[in-house]
């Protein structure tokens, strides 16, 4: 087992659970005038919060004080946009940089939402 095969499963165990909402489609066709339907979609994953002063989150520039940084396990891909639901609290992913890990594989996400 490797060292971060160990973190992750330190965050998928005692993390917290994160709900990810992908919203698809819908709006009006200028055109024609046809409107389409949305589609929702939900992913589950966990993550834990970070401190943005890292060396590993230098990507991020000034963390404003209403944004938070976590890491996810790779289980759900989030994408800008998306709805993040972490207890009661709802954010919206603002960036996030897969960090690889051997073959190309994901590992995990830094993810800076708002």
């Amino acid at each position: 087992m490797t060292i971060l095969d160990t973190a992750l499963r330190l965050i998928k165990q005692y993390g917290v659970p994160v709900e990810i909402k992908r919203t698809v489609g819908g709006g009006v066709d200028p055109i024609t005038g046809v409107v389409s339907t949305a589609t929702e979609t939900t992913y589950s994953t966990h993550g834990t919060p970070v401190s943005e002063k890292w060396a590993f989150l230098s990507a991020f520039n000034n963390t404003g004080t209403t944004e938070q940084v976590y890491l996810l396990t790779s289980e759900a891909e989030p994408d800008l946009g998306d709805r993040v639901t972490i207890g009661n609290r709802m954010m919206t992913v603002k960036e996030y940089y897969p960090k690889y890990y051997t073959r190309g594989q994901v590992a995990y996400y830094t993810v800076r939402l708002v």
